[in-house]
């Protein structure tokens, strides 16, 4: 193409490029539209994370106060067997031939 550059031209150039500028915004827009929910979304998830990390702690911290521990489980154990082994020595003490012998006789 050689010569001047006449108006009938510079309308196609301009054409061209406005419809190239139209189907890229139009293409930005769709993935605009598209991305939009997708980060609401990932917005409400964050917040619920955090939301029950929060709960998570709070949870830690009232099982930490309020549970017992293992120690005063054991020494609890001990305790309920100790008392548990002097019932037994008493049941057993108390059906003997011996004792029956002097609670009959």
């Amino acid at each position: 193409m050689t010569g001047p550059i006449t108006w009938e031209v510079v309308i196609a150039m301009g054409t061209i490029l406005g419809a190239i500028v139209g189907v890229w915004l139009r293409i930005e827009y769709r993935i605009k539209a598209e991305v939009a929910p997708k980060d609401m979304q990932l917005a409400a998830l964050h917040a619920e994370v955090r939301l029950l990390d929060k709960q998570l702690g709070e949870h830690k911290l009232y099982a930490a106060e309020h549970y017992a521990r293992n120690d005063s489980l054991a020494q609890m154990r001990e305790e309920i067997l100790t008392r548990l082994d002097n019932i037994s020595g008493r049941i057993d003490k108390a059906f003997t031939p011996a004792a029956r012998a002097r609670g009959n006789g």
